[in-house]
């Protein structure tokens, strides 16, 4: 019963998971504690948190991710959500709108399964501007 459950899940879901592990902070405007835990995956429309705290589905909350490379940090904040789902694993975040940003992250892994070792400098020799400047 519980696979069946999952698959129902899972068909609702819009867009590709990108698996990607960070820590993610969920603030919660109402006097609420911040909610911190690692990032399992992301897409376009949400992302799902590792932690074993639990929040109330239907709570807007705000999204701040770190990602951490060798010399640099990159912080993205004030992404606005909502908690969809609570389980003993952890919470299901969906976006208030499309994560702007998901195209990093699937740079980042892309690079990253071919065993390079990232950071900004070594994926921008992977491009040439003119590669940016392309309608």
């Amino acid at each position: 019963m519980a696979d069946l459950q999952l698959e129902e899940f899972q068909e609702r879901r819009k867009g590709t998971r990108t698996a990607f592990i960070t820590r993610v902070t969920l603030s919660f405007g109402n006097g609420q504690e911040d909610v911190e835990g690692d990032l399992h995956d992301i897409s376009i429309f949400g992302l799902f948190v590792e932690t074993d705290r639990m929040v109330t589905p239907g709570s807007p909350c705000m999204v701040r991710i770190a990602i951490a490379a060798r010399n640099s940090r990159l912080v993205l904040k004030d992404i606005g959500g909502n908690v969809v789902r609570c389980d003993r694993r952890g919470l299901g975040v969906q976006f208030d709108n499309r994560f702007e940003w998901y195209v990093l992250f699937k740079i980042y892994t892309h690079f990253s399964r071919n065993g390079d070792d990232l950071d900004a400098a070594s994926l921008a020799d992977h491009f040439s501007i003119g590669d940016f400047n392309q309608h």
